[in-house]
């Protein structure tokens, strides 16, 4: 049996074959169930941040101070949330805390964010929601979405919210953190316009965001966050953990074995009976793009393959990654 590697041997790896151009699929969309672990960084982190924009290349940021506060996202159903009710389109819910939840609809093509239930504002609801990424996203594609809300602030008054986002992928390349480098890391900017009117008062806002994410890694890896308010500049930046700790570890319970390997009209996939995958499964070539999704179908999968050209390939359940050979 072949011996499986988790996904963080995998994003280390070094192939010239994991080179090419990589593109944003929607397996990065997070799902139901996924819980992230993010590092808050500190102002010296942010100076070197966002980094370079352009082809291959390389974010060296290994001097990262990790020892900042930490929070924890999980990815809920709405109706488990309070005031999902309130957003009925939604079917997923990014759960900060009881105080903090933002709401998604998730399509095969996008990722839309409706509103959120925030300390100090309340409940938002953005009756024009704001697209927040579109799948596949090729490196040089953009696209800009308008949104609108209506809300009440934390002092009682009335808000009446219009804006527009510009999302771009503006760069990919090797992203170098402090223990783990991740090759084919995709970089997204969204820049940001925000009109407020409170009565005859009017307060305009411009925010960017840059976002870093890898083909095979649920949800952006790095955030960094800049804005200027009434002459004075803020940022803050979010690093993901999870990449560093043993929830990408090898599990014997999450381990699967592909034959034959190398292979070149079929491969069949098989899982220990007390495994815990619950997901699909995914045939990625190598610039980490999904080429055919598929259905576990109990301990043994067959997946056909005699259209594929010869090369190297990627299957991914979960966290766990196989590679093989396609003659």
């Amino acid at each position: 049996m072949k011996k499986s590697f988790t996904l963080l041997s995998f994003i280390s790896l070094s192939l010239s074959s994991l080179l090419s151009q990589p593109i944003l699929e929607n397996t990065i969309f997070p799902i139901i169930g996924d819980t992230l672990d993010y590092v808050s960084l500190n102002n010296g982190d942010l100076e070197i941040l966002p980094g370079e924009s352009g082809e291959n290349v390389t974010w060296d940021f290994s001097n990262f101070d990790l020892t900042g506060s930490t929070n924890t996202v999980i990815y809920k159903n709405p109706n488990e949330t309070p005031l999902g009710n309130n957003f009925p389109s939604a079917n997923m819910a990014k759960f900060y805390s009881s105080d903090q939840i933002e709401y998604y609809r998730k399509t095969n093509d996008s990722l839309i964010y409706l509103g959120e239930k925030s300390t100090g504002v309340g409940l938002k609801i953005y009756g024009n929601s704001i697209v927040d990424l579109k799948a596949p996203f090729n490196y040089g594609d953009s696209f800009t979405d308008n949104f609108a809300s209506n809300f009440v602030n934390g002092n009682g008054a009335s808000i009446t919210r219009t804006g527009y986002v510009k999302c771009s992928f503006e760069a990919y390349g090797s992203l170098i953190l402090p223990s783990i480098t991740i090759e084919n890391c995709i970089k997204i900017k969204i820049a940001q316009y925000t009109r407020d009117v409170q009565g005859s008062t009017i307060n305009n806002y411009y925010d960017t965001s840059y976002y870093w994410y890898s083909p095979i890694i649920k949800d952006h890896i790095l955030k960094y966050y800049s804005t200027t308010i009434s002459g004075t500049h803020y940022s803050y930046a979010y690093l993901q953990i999870n990449l560093n700790t043993a929830s990408i570890s090898e599990i014997v319970n999450n381990s699967f074995s592909i034959y034959p390997n190398p292979a070149s009209q079929k491969i069949n996939i098989t899982i220990p009976t007390e495994s815990d995958f619950k997901e699909n499964g995914f045939l990625l070539d190598a610039s980490g793009r999904t080429i055919k999704t598929f259905n576990l179908t109990g301990t043994k999968t067959e997946i056909d393959i005699a259209d594929l050209l010869s090369g190297i390939y990627f299957v991914r359940i979960g966290n766990v990654v196989e590679k093989i050979s396609v003659e």
